[in-house]
């Protein structure tokens, strides 16, 4: 019995393959890798990701971007320089506690502007989950020069891609609705 264990124990240290799966990997069939992980590294952010909806100014008030923010899908919006560039997030939950007082609703949201970690239209899926699962909402998605803010990565679009692979390769149909009044 001793001889039987030690003979599997270098058998799979020295190959690691049975008999039958190296058949099958020999036909190019990897068990080790599930389909999900096989989907993932196949489709890319862009694929998965929801468009922005909406804007803010950096010098958007408080109380304008707390309007704004009920109507997000995802709780947040990007908020935009005098020049149109990409500068961070503001969530409602940093708008909430800043407008808690009743001090702060005519000051501008440049104060609580945040910089999450964002991932790139062009990274594969398998590789933004890293950033997906730090994060506290959804990833803001960067175009490829990471300079212009063009979606959301969230749990349920990537949940959703696993589940339907082919459809989540096809961009979305629906388009990005105009820029609200507080905003651009």
């Amino acid at each position: 019995m001793v001889a039987i264990v030690l003979a599997t124990g270098v058998s799979h240290l020295l190959t690691g393959d049975s008999i039958y799966t190296l058949k099958l990997r020999r036909r190019g069939i990897d068990l080790s890798q599930t389909p999900e992980s096989a989907a993932m590294a196949t489709l890319t952010v862009g694929a998965v990701m929801e468009p922005v909806r909406g804007r803010l100014s950096d010098t958007t008030t408080m109380l304008d971007a707390a309007t704004a923010l009920s109507r997000a899908p995802q709780g947040q919006l990007p908020a935009l320089d005098a020049h149109g560039r990409y500068r961070g997030v503001v969530t409602a939950h940093a708008v909430a506690d800043a407008i808690a007082d009743g001090e702060h609703d005519h000051q501008t949201i440049a104060s609580i502007v945040e910089l999450p970690t964002p991932v790139s239209i062009d990274d594969h899926l398998e590789h933004a989950l890293d950033t997906l699962d730090g994060a506290d909402g959804a990833t803001p998605v960067l175009d490829a020069d990471h300079h212009t803010l063009v979606g959301w990565l969230t749990h349920q679009r990537v949940l959703a891609a696993l589940r339907r692979p082919t459809e989540a390769s096809v961009p979305p149909t629906d388009h990005p609705a105009p820029a609200t009044a507080a905003g651009d």
